[in-house]
C-alpha cells in the first residue's frame, strides 16, 4: 500500500471548488483499498479545523488519513512576501517548505500538486537539484491552469502577479515527474498544444465519483432547465442565458422555468458585482420570471430540486473532467454539452446526450429539441455508464518513472570561471569563496578592462567591453586560445559563492540533461534586495532577464559545449547582453534552467545597469523561439497597465511620478523609447547643441544683469 499526500488550496465538502470535489472522492477511494492519505492544505485557519474535526473524520478509514495546514508547517519561514516579485511565487515556496516537512514527518511516496497557481514549482525545482524528496515522488495533475481559463473569459486584469502565474504553471509541468491526467482528448487537444513539451511521463488517471446527488421526492409535470456550475464566463453561463431567451423567443416552443444553481464567481465582464446581477440585465423584463438564480445548493437541496429538472446544460468553454456534468449524469438527468475535448470521450452526440456546436443558435435548437421530445429524453438518459476505472494505477505503482536521475556518484561537469575584474580591490573574496565552494574540476580565468594606448595583453571586445585576459595568477591569456569547458560561471570581482553551490550546480547538470543552466537566489553583503525581487524564478520566465535582473550577468552555471572558443560563444553584436542572449538560446523545447530555491550566491552590493536599448532591441528582433515571444508580448501587457496606472497617478498627485517608478519599468520605457528618442536627438544633435548654448548664454547674461 502507498502512502499519498495532496497538497490543495481546496477540499470538499469544507469549501467549494471542482479540485476540492476530486480530492475528497480520491481520498474515499484509496482510503477503501488500505493505502494512507495526507491532505496539505492552505486553508484559513476555521476552515482547516472544520475539515480536521468535522469532515475529515466523515471519511472511511479517518485513522488511516491526516490533514496539515500551510501555514502551521510555515510560521516560521526566514523570507517574506517581500522577498519574491508575486504573490505566487512566494506562495509556492510556501507549498514547498510545507511539503518538505510533511516529506520528514511522513515519508509519503507521492506528493500531488494541482495545476492550477503553479504550487508545485519550489519543490519540482528542489527535486530535480537533488536538494529535497529523495524518496518522493512528485505529480502534477490536470485540473485546468489559470492560463488556460484566463483565455476562456475576460474580467482578469493581466498584472505582474498574474504573468508570472502563467509561466510558474507552465515550468512546474515541465518539471513535474509525473503529469496525472483526465482524458486523451482532454491532454491531446486541450492542454499540449498551448506548452512546451514535459519531461516527465504523463499519465491516465481518471477522477473518482463516489458521491452524487440523488433526486428526492416527486414533481408531476417536470418543467426546469438547470445550470449547473460556477457563474463565471468560462462556464459558458452567458451562452445559457441568451439561449434561454432564444428559446423563450419562440412562441410555438413550451414555457420553461430556467434554473441556475451556483455560486457567483463576482467576475462580471467590464464591470464589478455580482455575476448573477450581470446575467439578469441580459434578461428582457418579460422574460425575467422565468429565471431562478439559487446560488450553490447542497446535494439535498440539489435534490429535492432534480426531479423537477427536464434537462440539464453545461455550456462550457473550458472544462477538465466537469464533475457537474458527470454528477448528473449519474443522477439520470439528460445532458446537453458543449463541444470541448473534456467531453469527447464520455458524451456522444445522440447515444448519451446532446452536444451542440458552440453557438447560442445552436444551443437554443437542442433546447427546442429537448424540451419537446420526451422520447429522445429517455434515449440519452444514461443509456450506458461512462465513467472509466478511477484513479487507474499510478497510486500502486511499485516503480513509478521519472526524469529526474537521484543524486549519487555522478561526476561534476568540468567549469570555466570567468570573472569580470571591473573592481579589482573585491577580486580576493570572490577568488577564496571559489576555493572553498569545491564542484570537481574549475578553471578560472580572469577579464579585466583593457587600458587606454598600450596594454600588456592582447585586447579582445567581451560582453561589450574592451577587455584583455589572464589567469588566475594574473598571466597574459590570448583571446584565440581560451576554450571551453562543459559548463561555464561568469561572475563579478566581489561576488561571493556559498559552499555548496558550484557542486550543486554541476552535480545537477551532469545528471539531468534536459537542464541547461542552473542558478540560484542571490542576495546582497548590505541587507539590500537585489532589483526585481530577491528570489525571481528567471528559470520560468528566462525573457524577463534583461528587465528585472538588475545586472548583464546572471550568476548562472551554464551548459557549454567544451573545446568552444570563448569569444565564439557570445556574439558581439550583443554587447553586455551576450551572456543572457546565450541563455535565452540554451532555453529550449528540448531544455530549461532551474533555479535552485536557496540564497547561494551574495552580491557585494545591488546593481542596477540601465539597459543598452540597441543592444535589447537586437536581442529581441533576433529572438526566434515562438513561446518566448509570446512570453515577451504578455510582459507587454504588464507594463501598458503599470503605465496607465502611472498616469492616473500623475494626474492626482503632485511631483513627478517618473521618480518614484520601479528601476525594472525605467529601464523598459528606456527600452520601449530610447532607440527612437536616440535617432531624432542624433538627426537633431547640431541644433540642439546650438540651441541649448544660446539658453545657456541668455541666462548667463540674465545672471550677470
Amino acid at each position: 500500500m502507498s502512502k499519498i499526500c495532496f497538497a490543495s488550496f481546496e477540499i470538499h465538502p469544507t469549501v467549494s471548488g471542482g479540485a476540492g470535489v476530486l480530492l475528497a472522492n480520491a481520498a474515499r477511494v484509496l482510503l477503501e483499498e488500505g493505502h494512507e492519505v495526507i491532505f496539505l492544505l492552505d486553508l484559513p485557519a476555521e476552515d482547516f479545523r472544520r475539515f480536521d474535526e468535522a469532515d475529515r473524520p466523515a471519511l472511511p478509514h479517518p485513522e488511516r488519513c491526516r490533514a496539515y495546514q500551510v501555514d502551521a508547517l510555515t510560521a516560521g519561514l526566514p523570507y517574506a512576501y517581500e522577498d519574491f516579485p508575486s504573490l505566487f511565487e512566494f506562495n509556492s515556496y510556501r507549498f514547498h517548505a510545507a511539503a518538505s516537512q510533511v516529506c520528514r514527518l511522513e515519508q509519503p511516496d507521492v506528493i500531488e500538486f494541482t495545476d492550477y497557481c503553479g504550487v508545485a514549482y519550489h519543490a519540482l525545482c528542489a527535486k530535480a537539484a537533488g536538494l529535497d524528496y529523495p524518496r518522493t515522488h512528485l505529480a502534477v495533475r490536470l485540473h485546468n491552469s489559470l492560463e488556460l481559463i484566463d483565455a476562456e473569459q475576460p474580467g482578469e486584469v493581466h498584472t505582474f502577479d498574474r504573468y508570472c502565474l502563467y509561466n510558474l504553471e507552465r515550468h512546474a509541468l515541465r518539471l513535474a515527474e509525473t503529469v496525472l491526467y483526465p482524458s486523451r482528448s482532454f491532454l491531446e487537444d486541450a492542454y499540449r498544444p498551448h506548452y512546451e513539451p514535459w519531461f516527465g511521463s504523463a499519465v491516465l488517471s481518471a477522477p473518482p465519483l463516489v458521491d452524487k446527488p440523488a433526486p428526492s421526492g416527486e414533481f408531476s409535470t417536470p418543467d426546469a432547465i438547470l445550470f449547473y456550475g460556477r457563474l463565471v464566463g468560462a462556464k459558458g453561463v452567458d451562452r445559457f442565458i441568451d439561449a434561454a431567451i432564444l428559446y423563450l423567443s419562440e412562441p410555438s416552443n413550451p414555457p420553461r422555468q430556467f434554473y441556475l444553481v451556483g455560486y457567483d464567481s463576482k467576475l462580471p465582464p467590464g464591470s464589478k458585482g455580482l455575476y448573477a446581477d450581470y446575467l439578469r440585465r441580459k434578461i428582457p423584463a418579460r422574460f425575467q420570471e422565468h429565471f431562478h438564480f439559487t446560488g450553490r445548493l447542497t446535494w439535498p437541496e440539489l435534490g429535492r430540486l432534480l426531479p423537477r429538472v427536464l434537462f440539464a446544460v453545461i455550456p462550457s468553454y473550458s472544462e477538465s473532467f466537469c464533475y457537474a456534468a458527470h454528477e448528473l449524469y449519474e443522477a439520470g438527468v439528460p445532458l446537453i454539452v458543449s463541444n470541448i475535448p473534456a467531453f469527447e470521450d464520455a458524451f456522444q452526440h445522440e447515444k448519451n446526450a446532446l452536444v451542440f456546436d458552440g453557438s447560442v443558435a445552436g444551443l437554443a435548437r437542442q433546447m427546442q429539441r429537448l424540451s419537446t421530445d420526451a422520447a429522445l429524453r429517455a434515449r440519452i438518459t444514461r443509456p450506458y455508464p461512462v465513467l472509466p476505472p478511477p484513479l487507474g494505477e499510478f497510486y500502486t505503482a511499485a516503480g513509478r518513472e521519472s526524469w529526474v536521475v537521484p543524486p549519487g556518484g555522478e561526476e561534476p561537469l568540468p567549469l570555466l570561471v570567468c570573472i569580470l575584474c571591473h573592481q579589482p580591490e573585491h577580486l580576493g573574496e570572490t577568488l577564496a569563496s571559489l576555493e572553498q565552494a569545491g564542484g570537481g574540476k574549475v578553471r578560472v580565468i580572469l577579464a579585466q578592462p583593457a587600458p587606454e594606448g598600450e596594454s600588456g595583453g592582447v585586447v579582445s571586445w567581451f560582453l561589450g567591453r574592451k577587455t584583455t585576459f589572464t589567469d588566475a595568477a594574473g598571466s597574459p591569456l590570448i583571446p584565440t586560445q581560451l576554450q571551453t569547458e562543459s559548463a561555464l560561471l561568469i561572475l563579478q570581482a566581489g561576488d561571493v559563492l556559498s559552499p555548496g553551490y558550484l557542486q550543486t550546480a554541476l552535480a545537477t547538470l551532469a545528471r539531468q540533461k534536459q537542464i541547461a543552466f542552473v542558478g540560484c537566489w542571490k542576495r546582497t553583503s548590505g541587507g539590500r534586495r537585489p532589483p526585481g525581487g530577491q528570489f525571481a524564478a528567471f528559470d520560468a520566465s528566462p525573457e524577463l532577464l534583461p528587465f528585472k535582473l538588475g545586472s548583464n550577468l546572471s550568476r548562472f552555471v551554464l551548459r557549454t559545449p567544451p573545446g568552444r572558443l570563448l569569444i565564439d560563444l557570445f556574439d558581439p553584436r550583443d554587447a553586455e547582453l551576450g551572456e543572457i542572449a546565450y541563455l535565452w538560446k540554451l532555453d529550449s523545447p528540448s531544455a530549461c534552467g532551474l533555479v535552485i530555491p536557496e540564497p547561494l550566491v551574495t552580491l557585494r552590493e545591488a546593481e542596477q545597469n540601465l539597459l543598452d536599448s540597441n543592444a535589447l532591441d537586437f536581442l529581441i528582433l533576433r529572438d526566434s523561439s515562438p513561446y518566448r515571444q509570446k512570453r515577451l508580448a504578455r510582459y507587454l501587457l504588464t507594463l501598458k497597465d503599470r503605465a496607465s496606472a502611472l498616469s492616473r497617478s500623475r494626474r492626482i498627485q503632485r511631483g513627478d511620478p517618473y521618480e518614484r517608478m520601479p528601476a525594472w519599468l525605467k529601464n523598459a520605457i528606456f527600452w520601449l523609447g530610447a532607440s527612437g528618442l536616440n535617432r531624432w536627438f542624433n538627426r537633431k544633435a547640431p541644433r540642439v547643441k546650438q540651441t541649448l548654448r544660446r539658453a545657456l548664454e541668455a541666462l548667463r547674461g540674465a545672471s550677470d544683469s
